[in-house]
């Protein structure tokens, strides 16, 4: 979810992933590629070494195959993004 004051991505829910990918992904600036792909407004989906842009290790190293990434928004305002991840799946319809 964006931080209202700083455009940040918080983390606000999860289920099915270690602590340690957990806190490295729980929070990205507003700058970040992450957020300037949900803030682009439109959906990803496609398989997560392609669409993935981040060089953390721990990320990377988590075995997550396909990923979907859907922007919410609040009339035309992006509020935040919903993720899905697959570690058995090459896609997520």
């Amino acid at each position: 979810m964006a931080d209202k004051e700083t455009g940040d991505f918080d983390l606000v829910h999860h289920r099915g992933l270690p602590v340690e990918f957990i806190e490295s992904a729980a929070r990205f600036g507003s700058d970040s590629p992450q957020v300037q792909l949900v803030m682009a407004g439109k959906p990803i989906y496609g398989l997560y070494d392609d669409i993935a842009v981040t060089t953390d290790p721990i990320c990377r190293n988590e075995g997550l195959r396909a990923v979907a990434v859907i922007p919410v928004k609040d009339k035309l305002k992006i509020r935040g993004a919903l993720n899905l991840a697959s570690h058995n799946h090459d896609e997520i319809p």
